[in-house]
């Protein structure tokens, strides 16, 4: 049983609260405590909206992929080492048909991945341990993926700033949750 003025715990049959005095006599009824929720960190916060972003960019990414690669295959008639009327001896497939190939390989990868970062998001967002290690480990992968995207693509100078800036994003949401005082959040 509670008290009705302090919200104490206090053992039936007492008149008078221990705790602050009250009489509580005939009006000892069981109310509980109120439980405060936790304030989420704007910090925190932001990493799951940015989380979710990423989760759906990397789906429509993935999709994009999926369709330009194996609709694309399916039109050319011809899928890699299948074999059959789709398919043809490994040494007739073309370079256009291996990288069509590739892309719808890499649009179930991006697929994967997005449903991985709204995982991440939905952990973040409840303030779950899991969550937090989930998303440390997706922007882990993430940062190098991305100084790979750098090399060799032949991209602009402001594209470059913008992966650069990229990179700095991630570095920062990896520094943000590692720091002690968000870990304990967790």
């Amino acid at each position: 049983m509670f008290c009705p003025e302090c919200g104490k715990t206090i053992e039936e049959g007492v008149v008078f609260c221990p705790d602050c005095g009250a009489k509580v006599g005939e009006t000892l009824h069981a109310v509980p405590p109120v439980i405060q929720p936790i304030k989420k960190p704007m910090g925190v916060m932001f990493i799951v909206f940015f989380t979710i972003f990423m989760g759906l960019l990397t789906m429509v990414l993935g999709a994009i992929l999926y369709i330009a690669g194996y609709v694309g295959l399916g039109i050319a008639g011809e899928i890699p080492f299948l074999g059959g009327p789709l398919g043809g001896a490994l040494t007739e497939v073309t370079k256009s048909q291996w990288s069509l190939f590739f892309s719808g390989l890499a649009g179930y990868f991006f697929l994967f991945f997005g449903i991985f970062y709204l995982t991440a998001a939905y952990g973040l967002g409840s303030l779950t341990e899991w969550g937090r290690k989930l998303a440390v480990v997706l922007y882990v992968m993430a940062v190098p993926l991305s100084l790979l995207s750098l090399i060799g693509l032949g991209l602009t100078f402001g594209l470059v700033i913008l992966e650069l800036v990229w990179i700095a994003v991630l570095i920062i949401i990896l520094f943000y949750l590692s720091k002690p005082n968000v870990k304990k959040l967790f």
